[in-house]
């Protein structure tokens, strides 16, 4: 009897270890950049959102809408699930009625004789990705926080701000597609109206500065006018306690020379 009979299901393909790291470089293009700060999502990105590639921008701007309102009106769960349990009634009830005429089931007669594993060069390369985006994420909100572009920080608290309260009278996928919208319109609209934007924030920048001068000199001249009054009143307080004093010392006085 040969090993196929004796073992009527499919074996596994063993996967290979013995893959070296300069292997691995080589057949990954996806190996990260000597420059710790930047990674192809950068490019990805700006390169999406300020729709250099019309088609491929709209298709991708088309299919996170339909996304949207599909996992909204549709309950995906719901539908796999009934795939699933389709799927399986039928392979099981196919396998059961080709068994009384075939002997082995309709189902065996087509199992492969190796089932399908994913090699180990593709996870690498999707491990590789994830990396790139969470390095991503991490650089830009470091960029954020620690202000290397004051505009974009001041965007980011203003966005923030807009969506905690919309939060509140929003539902959460009404949101997800106003950031969407927001998300690969913004950008294009800034571009193509750079000038005007940027000159109305040099005025609002301004103003904004003349204001806190304005502010700052009151405060400076309240200071000052505080400053005064404060010591006048101290002047004025320390004068009355030196009389109060001289006047005890002279009562103190007579009153001992009357003694003696």
């Amino acid at each position: 009897m040969s090993d196929e009979s004796a073992n009527p299901y499919p074996t596994v393909e063993p996967i290979a270890t013995d893959v070296s790291p300069n292997q691995a470089n080589e057949t990954n293009p996806f190996t990260p950049s000597k420059d710790p700060t930047v990674t192809h999502f950068h490019s990805f990105f700006y390169d999406t959102f300020t729709w250099k590639y019309p088609r491929t921008t709209g298709l991708l701007f088309a299919s996170s809408l339909a996304f949207f309102l599909l996992g909204h009106y549709v309950n995906i769960l719901r539908y796999a699930f009934k795939a699933a349990y389709i799927t399986f009634a039928a392979t099981a009830a196919i396998e059961y009625l080709g068994r009384p005429t075939t002997g082995t089931g309709f189902m065996t007669q087509v199992r492969p004789a190796k089932y399908y594993t994913i090699p180990r060069e593709n996870l690498e390369m999707v491990f590789a990705e994830i990396h790139e985006f969470l390095n991503f994420i991490v650089l830009e909100f470091q960029r954020v926080i620690f202000v290397e572009n004051l505009t974009v920080t001041i965007a980011s608290f203003v966005f923030s701000l807009i969506g905690y309260f919309l939060v509140k009278f929003m539902p959460i996928w009404s949101l997800l597609i106003l950031a969407d919208v927001l998300l690969f319109t913004a950008p294009l609209l800034y571009l193509q109206n750079q000038e005007l934007i940027d000159s109305h924030i040099r005025q609002a920048s301004a103003a904004a500065n003349d204001q806190l001068q304005n502010a700052r000199g009151l405060a400076e001249k309240h200071t000052a006018d505080y400053s005064a009054k404060a010591k006048a009143y101290a002047n004025d307080i320390t004068g009355k306690l030196v009389s109060v004093y001289q006047d005890r010392q002279k009562i103190t006085k007579s009153d001992t020379i009357k003694t003696e």
